[in-house]
């Protein structure tokens, strides 16, 4: 009986496949059982378990060429394959598991996301472990219902090492792996020549760089923001408030809107047109796992990056234990028509938990496409929702409730109708100034109700009736307000642009915002949950030339869509990967060495918080700590020790038996200006959160109470 080892992505996938194979046992992490003629087991990887290129041998060779020998730049690509990937050390157990499983098969079959990222998942481990040659083809699992991954595994077993489904298998992993390349050495060497250059912990990955890039612009637009003083006039009646249309060069002179405010005041309303219309609201859209996180991380009150992380995130915990489904990467917000059976049967389930009424055969206009379309629209994730009916909620954590109810009610919303509004507009003239009102209210709630939302009733009677009257208005009222510059992105609409903007993935969006907004990388600073582009960070930006934008840009067509079309080989696609790699080198490298110097000089000073207390050197702003320079903690053979001049050292979080509490960059400087400062501590005795003044005494914090 022959061996075959079904590699699967998500572990909904491997319970499915559990399922379609006799006498099932769980060995390990993986499962064990029989198919017809084989026996097969079943592994799910849960995302990449391997990491970035191993540089082990070209440091080697280069005598330590991480330590800023940048004379050896930039490190490329084997000419004829792809850079070498090493396990990730977080997943070595996972690997090790894998391994005996590789080793012992006869034939290898991917059952992965179906899609670039999840067949290049497979592949780096195939052509690490050299049993590429085992594989036989992968299992279709754009649909993830039990009847269709039968069908999808009878057909790969019967067609093994099919050329047009082992075809394209490589081609798709090709181009995930192509991609991976180009971001990496672009990134890596780009990252080490600065970091030679400057001595300072920066990098210049690629999707790291577009997300800095997007916090300058937004930075700078908030910062040069013209501010400007505008006024409205309203008029208050029985009905409501009547706006005053103002054209926009009237509504900035207040001498103007002073005359027409005086020419109107106390004068009659002479009703012209009245016009009611019904407005069915579009339907909520199914969640993805970075919406889910954003909605989630308003009632959790975390940034939505650490409910998204791939290693320890709230939401990957409750993936791993089938709670919730597993969107990899954007989800389209859509699901295929073929999982509408399924969703219909778990909603049904918490309906009655709920205790709300559904319409279970309700099919809603963009939220499900047939199968067919997929390649088209380019979904080949199901949304992030609840895996399965019957799931024990007590038993969940009080953060796994609040996701789940999040997850749930959102489900039970595609099964209920959508609200219906009314809108009442009424239009008006005084003195031959143009007035309106408007007035919102629901005639039905709809999905609405299961977030309990109340119903807007209307204040309006009988508003047809209203045309041609006249209403005396009780009150002229003039406010006064300003220009608003572009919002700060925040840790939560910084989400959403990089989904929007393609800046990473679901896997990588925790790691991307780390880099840029770590302390000891002196891009991002975060006031107040806003983010704030550094003098740096603005600088830094301008060391990418708009050519090398260019020619990373080009990688896609001249590269990923040649490969596609059969234009060029993967041979002639390395090449053209490395030509573009060293190209891009080439430009930022010299862009560099013209600003190194000032550079450097500036991420000196954004991490400067201010002079230290006990040696007047400079504190800085340290991954944990406020930190005196002249502190050198060095590891010796009696351990870690402090071979500075000084030891000043304050840590951001406190977290004692009796309070907690944090120290954030701008308050610290003022602490080091000799100024006092109300931080919010918590007192855990009195489980009560409260503003305290603190200050600097002798090198630490002093309480004055």
């Amino acid at each position: 009986m022959k061996k075959i080892l079904l590699l699967c992505e998500k572990p909904s996938q491997k319970a499915i496949f559990s399922e379609i194979i006799g006498s099932p046992k769980n060995l390990g992490r993986a499962i064990v059982g029989k198919y017809g003629e084989y026996e097969i087991t079943i592994f799910a990887l849960a995302g990449h378990i391997f990491g970035i290129p191993d540089l082990k041998e070209f440091d080697k060779k280069f005598e330590g060429a991480y330590k800023n020998h940048i004379d050896y730049l930039p490190f490329l690509p084997p000419e004829d394959n792809f850079y070498p990937r090493k396990p990730d050390p977080d997943k070595l157990s996972i690997y090790r598991d894998l391994k005996n499983l590789l080793f012992g098969c006869d034939i290898i079959l991917d059952a992965t996301d179906p899609d670039d990222e999840g067949k290049s998942i497979s592949k780096e481990i195939l052509l690490y472990t050299k049993t590429i040659n085992k594989l036989g083809g992968f299992v279709r699992t754009d649909n993830l219902s039990k009847e269709a991954l039968k069908k999808e595994l009878e057909w790969a077993l019967d067609n093994l090492h099919d050329k047009k489904r082992l075809s394209e298998y490589h081609l798709m992993a090709n181009r995930a792996l192509l991609k991976g390349d180009l971001n990496y050495g672009v990134g890596i060497n780009a990252s080490r020549y600065l970091i030679g250059k400057m001595d300072k912990k920066v990098s210049f990955g690629t999707a790291q760089t577009r997300l800095v890039d997007l916090i300058v612009k937004r930075t700078i637009e908030y910062l040069q923001h013209d501010k400007k003083t505008f006024f409205n006039i309203k008029l208050k009646t029985d009905l409501g408030e009547f706006v005053v249309k103002l054209p926009d060069e009237v509504k900035y002179d207040q001498n103007k809107v002073y005359e027409i405010a005086q020419k109107i005041d106390e004068k009659p309303i002479k009703i012209k047109k009245v016009e009611i219309k019904q407005k069915e609201e579009p339907p909520l859209k199914w969640y993805d796992g970075s919406d889910l996180a954003k909605d989630a991380s308003k009632i959790l009150k975390k940034d939505p990056f650490s409910l998204l992380d791939e290693k320890k995130g709230l939401l990957e915990q409750m993936y791993l234990n089938n709670i919730l489904t597993y969107p990899r990467t954007d989800s389209k917000n859509m699901m295929p028509e073929n999982n509408f059976a399924e969703q219909q049967k778990i909603a049904s389930y918490y309906a009655k938990l709920y205790g709300v009424e559904i319409d279970p055969d309700l099919k809603k206009k963009g939220l499900w496409y047939p199968e067919e379309m997929a390649e088209k629209l380019k979904i080949n994730h199901t949304p992030c929702t609840v895996a399965r009916a019957g799931i024990d909620i007590s038993k969940l954590s009080k953060d796994e409730k609040i996701v789940f109810d999040l997850a749930a009610k959102r489900l039970l919303s595609i099964f209920m109708p959508n609200p219906i509004t009314k809108t009442i507009t009424i239009k008006g003239e005084v003195e031959g100034v143009e007035v309106e009102l408007k007035e919102i209210s629901d005639i039905s709630l709809g999905y609405k109700e299961i977030y309990g939302e109340e119903k807007r009733k209307s204040k309006i009677q009988n508003p047809q009736n209203l045309e041609n009257s006249i209403i005396v208005p009780e009150e002229t009222i003039i406010i006064k307000d300003y220009t608003k510059p572009p919002s700060l992105y925040t840790t939560r609409s910084i989400l959403d642009v990089m989904k929007k903007k393609n800046i990473g993935a679901e896997s990588t969006y925790k790691s991307l915002f780390n880099k840029v907004t770590d302390k000891e990388r002196p891009f991002v600073e975060i006031s107040k949950n806003k983010l704030f582009a550094t003098k740096f960070a603005i600088e830094f930006i301008k060391l990418i030339p708009q050519e090398a934008v260019y020619i990373i840009n080009q990688f896609e067509e001249e590269i990923l869509q040649a490969l596609t079309d059969k234009k060029i080989t993967l041979q002639e696609a390395f090449i053209k990967r490395n030509e573009i790699i060293k190209k891009t080198f080439e430009l930022i490298k010299n862009s560099i060495d013209k600003n190194a110097e000032e550079l450097s000089k500036l991420a000196q000073d954004s991490r400067n918080i201010g002079k230290c207390p006990k040696c007047k050197g400079n504190v800085l702003a340290g991954k944990n700590a406020f930190i005196c320079e002249n502190r050198k903690i060095v590891k010796t053979e009696n351990g870690w020790e402090n071979q500075g001049s000084c030891d000043f050292y304050i840590p951001y979080k406190v977290d004692t038996e009796k309070i907690s509490y944090k120290l954030t960059p701008s308050n610290f400087k003022k602490l080091l200006e000799g100024k006092s400062v109300k931080i919010d501590v918590f007192y855990k005795q009195k489980q009560k959160r409260v503003k305290t003044k603190v200050e600097l005494e002798n090198g630490k914090i002093k309480f004055i109470f």
